[in-house]
């Protein structure tokens, strides 16, 4: 019920008035900074292999599919369980993470950078909510950090069964950086695209 409610107050303030005054109208601190140093010349369509609402699922599905081997191959004891307790709370806390994602784009209504910098790049919807003003904060990059520490923090649970002290020492840093590196990655592509400010991500 939880993780649930977020999900279904997300879907009642996506509808919100496209006319309404947004709580963050322009770039603020560094995000002029990271938008022209990361994003770079901008066209219209501009885009990358992340973009579009199936990007922010990418990640989020491969931590699933990581969680879910990870819990066959290596538990130890009850692999079902696991697997099973693992699938139902990993998922919770994605809904949950979606949910909240899409109240603060609601009631936040950010105009997306590419609109602030070039206003003749985006369609406008004079009747409904319009995506180019759902910028804060970004789906993508919360999704991405979210499967990325719960991923993580099964995997150092399971290294540190199945390790010895030496070897979980030694090793204990590859699944966050590798983790967390990725989750960086999918932010800064979402400046690139124009997509997100700095702030945002």
């Amino acid at each position: 019920a939880g993780s649930t409610a977020p999900l279904i107050l997300n879907y009642a303030v996506r509808h919100i008035d496209s006319n309404q005054a947004s709580l963050l109208p322009r770039p603020i601190l560094a995000d002029d900074w990271f938008a022209r140093k990361i994003g770079g010349d901008f066209y219209i369509g501009k885009k990358n292999f992340l973009s579009g609402k199936s990007g922010s699922a990418i990640t989020a599905g491969f931590c699933g599919v990581a969680l879910l081997a990870a819990n066959f191959t290596w538990p130890e004891g009850r692999p079902g369980k696991d697997a099973g307790q693992d699938f139902f709370l990993f998922h919770s806390g994605l809904m949950a993470t979606k949910g909240v994602t899409g109240i603060f784009k609601g009631l936040v209504a950010r105009p997306r950078p590419f609109l602030y910098y070039h206003p003749d790049s985006a369609v406008q919807h004079d009747d409904r909510f319009s995506d180019s003003r759902r910028s804060f904060f970004s789906g993508h990059a919360s999704s991405a950090f979210y499967s990325s520490v719960y991923l993580n923090k099964r995997l150092r649970e399971i290294m540190r069964q199945r390790l010895s002290g030496e070897d979980y020492s030694n090793w204990r840093w590859a699944p966050p950086a590798i983790l967390f590196g990725w989750s960086g990655f999918v932010g800064l592509s979402r400046i690139q695209a124009y997509d997100h400010y700095f702030s945002d991500v």
